[in-house]
């Protein structure tokens, strides 16, 4: 929360800025605008802030997400879900869970797949029990964002899934965030959300 705080402080920007940029975690003795706080999450250097504001190297210094993986209870619906709605391609996938071919040829797989999608890969794994759904209140993930280029896209992708009849929530203007975001779920219930910065 204290982030928050920072954002919303009118006290003015440092002309002062440190090089090379930290990643983003604010404290008292760095108080940036807005924008600076979104510049430094794209362009993060693995670095982080001490409560004094000195700059510490990173113990493991990583970079973009490279891969995610979801458990579902169907990988023909998710995967139809996934490739129908973005694009994602199938780049290898398992014999379904159960055949004894699965394990020997793709045992990490568990009968799933993994679809790519630009420099995201993205792994569907089928072990949940046929009844469950996703719950953001439980240990685990929250939600997914997918990263769009503007308003105009959100408005489309609206008007996709009114045409599919994939239920969405209405779109949100975050400005502390300086994004606008469509909320919607997947067939297992896992929270996804289209985000587009503000223009």
């Amino acid at each position: 929360m204290q982030w928050r705080r920072c954002l919303s402080s009118s006290r003015p920007t440092s002309t002062a800025r440190p090089s090379p940029l930290p990643s983003c975690v604010l404290t008292k003795a760095c108080c940036w605008t807005r924008a600076d706080f979104l510049l430094d999450c794209r362009l993060g250097a693995g670095r982080n802030l001490t409560p004094g504001g000195q700059h510490v190297p990173a113990q493991i210094a990583v970079g973009p997400i490279h891969h995610l993986r979801l458990t579902v209870t169907d990988v023909a619906r998710s995967r139809e879900f996934y490739t129908g709605l973005f694009g994602f391609q199938v780049a290898v996938e398992s014999p379904p869970a159960g055949d004894p071919s699965a394990e020997a040829m793709y045992p990490i797989l568990w009968g799933g797949v993994v679809m790519v999608s630009g420099n995201l890969l993205l792994g569907l794994r089928p072990v949940a029990p046929r009844d469950d759904r996703f719950d953001e209140d439980r240990v685990g993930l929250d939600h997914l964002s997918f990263g769009v280029a503007s308003r105009a896209d959100l408005d489309s992708a609206a008007r996709l899934f009114d045409e599919r009849g994939i239920p969405h929530g209405e779109i949100k203007r975050l400005d502390g965030f300086g994004i606008d975001i469509l909320p919607f779920r997947d067939p297992d219930n896992i929270q996804i959300e289209l985000t587009a910065p503000i223009s």
